[in-house]
Order: structure tokens, then sequence, then C-alpha cells
């Protein structure tokens, strides 16, 4: 079943903030298509809307293909993301990292390999395919 509710992000076509949580079985999956930029001014939106996942969801896949801008708080999202899933049992999953932010995790994974950068990369922990 495909359920909406108001999770801070905006529909494709501009619309009322919402992200879409997947329940079914085996897996529960909340799937988080961010529009516009990433940066500080919407990242307290994004965190707060994924802690409220419910419990069944086994996974968050964040998609990023339509983001049009991702600044150093989209980092700060994906780090609290992978701590976030781990400690909750989650597995997290990556799609769509375009020019943009793919250059930025490629200079942050340069300059600060001890934050795994590379693990949102295409081919890295938590990329998925699509």
């Amino acid at each position: 079943m495909l359920l909406s509710g108001p999770f801070g992000l905006t529909t494709p076509e501009g619309g009322v903030p919402h992200a879409l949580v997947r329940h079914g079985r085996p897996h529960c999956r909340g799937l988080h298509p961010p529009r516009g930029e990433i940066d500080f001014d919407t990242l307290t939106v994004l965190l707060a809307r994924t802690e409220e996942l419910p419990a069944s969801v086994t996974g968050v896949n964040w998609d990023l293909r339509h983001g049009q801008f991702v600044d150093v708080a989209g980092l700060h999202l994906l780090a609290d993301q992978r701590q976030a899933c781990q400690d909750a049992g989650r597995i997290l999953s990556v799609v769509g990292v375009e020019r943009q932010p793919r250059r930025l995790l490629q200079l942050a994974r340069e300059l600060f390999p001890a934050g795994r950068w590379g693990d949102f990369l295409p081919g890295g922990l938590f990329a998925a395919a699509g």
C-alpha cells in the first residue's frame, strides 16, 4: 500500500509537501524524494520528518535525482541518516546522486576521508541502483 503524509518534501508537481511511505511485505521502505535545494533552510524539516516514520519502516531511500542544489547541509543530512538508520536497524539507500551532489561528496571524500562520504557515491555502501 502506498501512503502519503506531511513529511516535509514537495511533490513532483511542486504541491503540498509530502513523502511516500511504502508499507508492504516483506520490506517496508520510507521513500524521500526531495525537490529543490537541500540546505540549512530545509535541513531541519527533512530531519524532523524522517523521525516521524513509523516503526514498521525497515528502510529509508533518499532519491536526490531532483535535488537542484545540495550544500554542506546535505552532508549533515546523509551523516544523520546513516546513524539514524543504523540505530533503528533500518537499511539506508541513496539514489540519484547527480552532478552537483556527486561533486560535493567527492570533495568531502577527498578532504574528510574519515567521514566515509564515498559510501554515498555510486558504487558505495549506501548507493542503490536507480
